[in-house]
């Protein structure tokens, strides 16, 4: 990351000022989205169930899932989360505990995520190409009582099954556009849930936004996956940062996502956002360039999630008179370059980029919260940039042991300071949490995330 952008792509004042008119616009939805990006506490007693139980009362008739022919509203969506809660409550799942959701983009997912996340219980979002040594480490990193396995799934959960530590309950969720039978030592999810009721659980002691409600893997690049805790609170930020203060999204809106919801863009930012503003949320199982915009037609949608490749992939497909005629004017994502930026707005007649940069695990993120062009916008966390040795991520320090920023133009290893407010959560790991942390940078006693 550099500490300042070319002279031709610097972003001046003016092109800040030409867009107050449109923040004054989008005032209410920034003070509401404020709330949550910055000032719900960890102590909170609310968690994304909760605004999944209120959007199911004020919206409940409103499209809560959109995918393939099925529109499941939010009180359908609301109601089938509740029969997966009561059902993991009678298998002894309670708040802290973690359960393991092994399946492809399908809505069956997004059900046993807020049953889950209804009872205080984490999910650790398994990669689904994962399989044998690398899918049974990142399962025995969180440990997880039940293991939900889609039918799609299977034979790659089995490379692994018998690497698994602490006897984890296995649970089988069908696939209606691949049907199988429920394989020897798995439970029959999706059948078994019918005998439990669909009316949100009680809970003696509410879960809380600190609570963790994900569990994200690293890639594993450089090594084995590390899983990376995320907390309700973490969510939060996404859902009033993005679904508020840059998107602005209502019930009318529609947000297209082919990203793995594995992944925290997919997961966090888009459905987040969805949630913000009890908009639908339209899924497809993989991406597909060639059915991009007849999906984005089909469901009406007004928004997508993107990685910069979708993007250049989009962009290569042949022209097409249909290229503009869709509701399509938004899209949020990181990694859009700045040598496809304007041209993928101008054929297909995006008026707004929410780029982004962040990570599963850190504290740090970055928004083009005043829809700029090729720009990830700015952060309200503190932050800097400093000096760091050739290609390593080692920061270098001073005759008297402190961090150099650098200066502005030149490139710099990106740091985010360690709140309260802006904390960092770590891995399961506790070697790999202390690597990411570095102490004393600027002074005695600090403490910074190197990302």
């Amino acid at each position: 990351m550099t500490a300042d952008a070319s002279l031709d792509e610097r972003i001046r004042l003016k092109d800040v000022l030409q867009k107050l008119p449109e923040l004054g616009k989008r005032t209410p939805k920034i003070l509401q989205g404020y709330y949550y990006y910055a000032m719900l506490g960890p102590d909170a007693r609310k968690t994304m169930a909760n605004i999944l139980e209120a959007n199911a009362e004020a919206h409940g008739q409103r499209p809560a899932i959109l995918y393939g022919d099925q529109c499941i509203t939010y009180a359908q969506l609301n109601e089938w989360a509740n029969r997966f809660a009561h059902y993991f409550r009678a298998r002894g799942i309670q708040r802290g505990d973690v359960i393991a959701v092994d399946l492809e983009n399908r809505p069956e997912l997004f059900a046993i995520v807020m049953g889950a996340h209804k009872l205080g219980a984490a999910c650790a979002m398994i990669n689904t190409s994962q399989k044998g040594k690398v899918l049974a480490h990142s399962l025995n990193l969180t440990r997880p009582k039940l293991c939900i396995v889609g039918q799609e799934q299977v034979d790659a959960f089995e490379t692994a099954r018998n690497a698994l530590q602490g006897d984890p309950r296995l649970v089988w969720i069908n696939d209606a556009e691949n049907p199988g039978t429920c394989p020897d030592g798995y439970e029959d999810g999706l059948t078994l849930i019918r005998q439990y009721p669909d009316t949100n659980p009680r809970l003696a002691v509410s879960p809380v936004a600190g609570d963790t409600a994900f569990y994200l893997f690293t890639s594993g690049t450089t090594g084995l996956p590390k899983a990376a805790p995320s907390s309700h609170r973490k969510w939060f930020k996404a859902y009033g940062g993005f679904g508020y203060m840059s998107l602005a999204m209502t019930p009318e809106d529609v947000m297209y996502v082919t990203l793995p919801f594995y992944h925290g863009t997919a997961l966090l930012v888009c459905w987040g956002a969805a949630l913000a503003g009890a908009s639908a949320l339209a899924v497809r199982r993989k991406f597909s360039a060639s059915a991009f915009w007849d999906d984005v037609r089909r469901y009406n949608a007004t928004t997508f999630g993107y990685v910069g490749e979708l993007c250049r992939y989009l962009l290569n497909q042949p022209p097409s008179a249909k290229d503009r005629d869709h509701r399509l004017r938004k899209m949020i994502g990181n990694g859009l370059r700045p040598s496809i930026w304007r041209a993928f707005k101008e054929r297909f007649g995006i008026e707004q980029v929410a780029e982004l940069y962040g990570s599963s695990e850190g504290n740090i993120g970055f928004s083009n919260f005043l829809n700029l062009d090729n720009t990830v916008g700015f952060s309200t966390a503190p932050f800097a940039l400093v000096k760091f040795k050739e290609g390593t991520k080692e920061p270098v320090r001073d005759e008297k042991g402190r961090l150099i920023r650098v200066n502005k133009g030149e490139p710099g290893l990106l740091i985010g300071k360690i709140t309260k407010r802006w904390s960092f959560e770590g891995y399961t790991q506790k070697d790999a949490t202390e690597k990411a942390i570095l102490k004393d940078c600027f002074r005695k006693g600090d403490t910074w995330f190197n990302t």
